[in-house]
């Protein structure tokens, strides 16, 4: 099955909120795709639902077994996911990274890496309400890259031993927060798209049928309550319902509830707002960000534009303050091209 042809079928993925509803689920769609939803989840929380995400796969290899998305280490008998299409799934699960860091560096008598072991701490929502967290490890290693690789091959990829080292620790995260993604698959196997299970808030679905409620929640979620209600009668039983989901994980809290308030500070006020949002969010949430906001406001972005995924977090935040005060404008009030460090779409907004 091609990718032209599931348009249909993937406009149709349903977001489950029972036991029942993710049954009907895996039936519906066993022959289409690879499933990485567990026959059995808890859908105890009424708050959260579970959102069925498609990721496709490039499964096209070269003469060496390689390709884009996958590659094969036994002559193309079974394929593995390269980093970059592990990611995908990753970011479609909703893996929130809550800390990358080195753990120990060797080097040898000129100073050159010869070791790297980095850590990932990892966190990802579970439907009852609850937040599932892990940690993995992985190594760069010198030594074996002379093994698998030429000189000169090996003495490229030392340049690069950080990044390796990262890259191993997220490949062995994803896997272990994705109980039902397979370490390796045929080539024909990748050629189907995968259905990967997201939780989401459903608080949207409880409040449809009460206007004041819905606009209430969306207040919260905006941060915006203060403005809309005024800080008197900020709503703060739904405020709080709704930062409860959210809460950060228990090693992190305390730093994070005391770095800034709840409310976003206002975009014109620069220094805050990078520190609000340096401080709170990760890289992904911040590329999440930013693409609802290029969509809401039908940004359209210059031709040559570097991606989200490809920026820095300092470029992500001010990319962010500039669309939010976009967002905010009534037709006058914009950042300039001049003092952007990204290109702005045509037009000079």
């Amino acid at each position: 099955m091609t990718q032209s042809q599931l348009p249909a079928i993937i406009a149709n993925l349903p977001k489950v909120k029972s036991q029942e509803e993710l049954h009907q689920a895996l039936v519906q769609y066993r022959d289409q795709f690879n499933i990485l939803i567990p026959p059995a989840m808890n859908f105890s929380s009424s708050l959260h639902a579970v959102a069925l995400e498609p990721v496709f796969i490039d499964n096209t290899v070269d003469n060496f077994h390689n390709g884009p998305d996958i590659y094969s280490v036994d002559g193309g008998k079974s394929f593995t996911l390269h980093t970059r299409a592990a990611n995908k799934i990753a970011a479609a699960a909703g893996i929130r990274w809550l800390r990358s860091e080195i753990k120990n560096r060797e080097t040898d008598d000129d100073g050159r890496t010869t070791f790297i072991e980095h850590t990932v701490t990892w966190s990802i929502a579970r439907p009852n309400g609850s937040v599932r967290q892990g940690e993995a490890t992985g190594t760069y290693k010198m030594a074996e890259d002379k093994v698998r690789f030429n000189t000169k091959q090996a003495e490229s990829r030392r340049h690069f031993a950080e990044g390796l080292a990262e890259s191993n620790a997220k490949l062995r995260a994803i896997y272990d927060a994705l109980d039902q993604l397979p370490r390796s698959m045929t080539r024909q196997d990748y050629a189907k798209p995968f259905i990967v299970p997201c939780v989401v808030d459903n608080f949207m679905d409880l409040v449809k049928d009460d206007p004041e409620m819905k606009r209430m929640m969306i207040a919260a979620k905006l941060g915006i309550q203060g403005q809309i209600y005024g800080d008197e009668h900020r709503p703060k039983a739904v405020v709080a319902q709704a930062e409860v989901v959210n809460d950060p994980p228990p090693e992190t809290a305390a730093a994070t509830t005391t770095a800034s308030p709840t409310a976003p500070p206002s975009p014109d006020d620069k220094e805050a707002f990078t520190v609000f949002y340096r401080t709170r969010f990760v890289k992904e949430d911040l590329i999440g960000m930013i693409v609802s906001l290029i969509r809401d406001t039908a940004y359209a972005v210059a031709p040559g534009t570097t991606k989200p995924e490809d920026m820095d977090v300092v470029t992500l935040v001010e990319y962010l303050r500039h669309l939010t005060i976009r967002k905010n404008s009534q037709g006058g009030r914009s950042a300039t091209k001049s003092n952007l460090p990204f290109p702005v779409e045509e037009g000079g907004r």
